[in-house]
C-alpha cells in the first residue's frame, strides 16, 4: 500500500466462490475500489507498527472485513464507485 500510494479492495469473482448449496445466489460479478492512502486518517504512508498495518497484515491481504460508505454513480457503460469513509 505505502509503495503504490492506494489501497484496492476487490470484491466477487472467482476470488470470492462460495462453497455452500446456495452458490447460485451470489454475485460472480467482481468490483474493485481503489482509495488513496493520502486520504486516510494517518495523511499518508502507514507506519511499519502503525495499528492499520498490523490489521491489514493479520489477513494477508485477503478477505479483510471492511465496511464501505460509498457514491454509486453509473452511466450506460461503466460504474463508478466514489468511497467516503472505510472502516472495520
Amino acid at each position: 500500500m505505502n509503495a503504490d500510494g492506494y489501497l484496492l479492495l476487490e470484491k466477487g469473482g472467482t476470488d470470492d466462490y462460495f462453497h455452500g448449496d446456495n452458490y447460485y445466489k451470489q454475485s460472480t460479478a467482481a468490483v474493485r475500489l481503489s482509495a488513496s492512502i493520502k486520504k486516510m486518517k494517518t495523511g499518508g504512508p502507514l507506519g511499519a507498527t502503525s495499528h492499520e498495518a498490523v490489521f491489514f497484515r493479520n489477513f494477508a491481504g485477503r478477505h479483510v472485513p471492511l465496511s464501505v460508505f460509498e457514491s454509486l454513480n453509473g452511466t450506460p457503460d461503466y460504474l463508478q464507485i466514489r468511497p467516503f469513509a472505510i472502516w472495520n
